[in-house]
C-alpha cells in the first residue's frame, strides 16, 4: 500500500535523473551508501561446469562499471580457505554441515553477514535475487524525488498498527506544512 503525502524539498536534494534512466542500483546508490549481498560460490578443489553460467552472470553483474546491482560474488575453493578468517569459519562450517556432501553450494549472505541462503542457485534464481518489484518502485518514487518510508511490519500486529498510524500523522503534517509558498513539496510515500 502506498499512502502520499508532502515534506520539504530540502529533505531530498536535487532531481534525480528519471527511473528508466538507471538501474535499481544506481538509483539505489544516489540515494543510500552501497551495501552489498555476498555471493560465494563454494567449491572443493575444482567448480562444477554446470555451474559456470551462474557464476558468470553474478561476477558480470558485480563487476558492471557503474554496478548493474548490489550482489558481490566471489568463487572460493574450500581447500584454500583461511581458517583464522570469520568469514572463511563460516563458509567451512557450512559446508562441513552437509554430512559429507561434495557439490559445490552457493552462499548468500545480507549486508551484514547474516545468512540469507546456502544451495545451488539457477539462471533464474540470479534474476529474482537481483531484480524486485519493491525495489523497482522504490527506484520510481525516489527519482521522482519522493522521500520514501519502508515500514517492515513486525510480529505484533497492534504494535504494527500504532506505527502505521504515526507514519499517517507525520504524512499528514508534512502535507499541511506545505501552505506556505517558500516550501516546495516533495512527495512522502509510505511502502508496506
Amino acid at each position: 500500500m502506498v499512502l502520499a503525502g508532502w515534506v520539504l524539498a530540502g529533505v531530498c536534494g536535487a532531481a534525480a535523473p528519471p527511473a528508466h534512466a538507471l538501474s535499481v542500483w544506481q538509483c539505489a546508490l544516489r540515494h543510500v551508501g552501497p551495501a552489498a549481498y555476498g555471493v560465494y560460490y563454494v567449491y572443493e578443489k575444482q567448480p562444477d561446469a554446470a555451474d559456470q553460467p551462474v557464476n558468470d552472470r553474478l561476477a558480470a553483474l558485480g563487476t558492471a562499471v557503474p554496478p548493474l546491482t548490489n550482489v558481490a560474488f566471489q568463487a572460493v575453493d574450500v581447500t584454500a580457505l583461511d581458517p583464522a578468517d570469520l568469514a572463511s569459519q563460516v563458509l567451512m562450517q557450512l559446508w562441513s554441515a552437509r554430512s559429507g556432501e561434495r557439490s559445490p553450494l552457493h552462499v548468500v549472505v545480507n549486508p551484514q553477514r547474516g545468512l540469507v541462503y546456502a544451495g545451488r542457485l539457477q539462471l533464474s534464481d540470479v534474476d529474482a535475487l537481483c531484480t524486485s518489484p519493491l525495489r523497482g518502485q522504490i527506484c520510481e518514487l525516489l527519482s521522482a524525488g519522493s522521500v520514501v518510508l519502508l515500514l517492515r511490519p513486525g510480529s505484533d500486529p497492534l504494535h504494527n498498527q500504532q506505527v502505521e498510524d504515526v507514519l499517517r500523522h507525520v504524512q499528514a503534517a508534512a502535507g499541511e506544512a506545505v501552505g506556505s509558498p517558500d516550501v516546495q513539496p516533495v512527495p512522502v510515500e509510505l511502502v508496506t
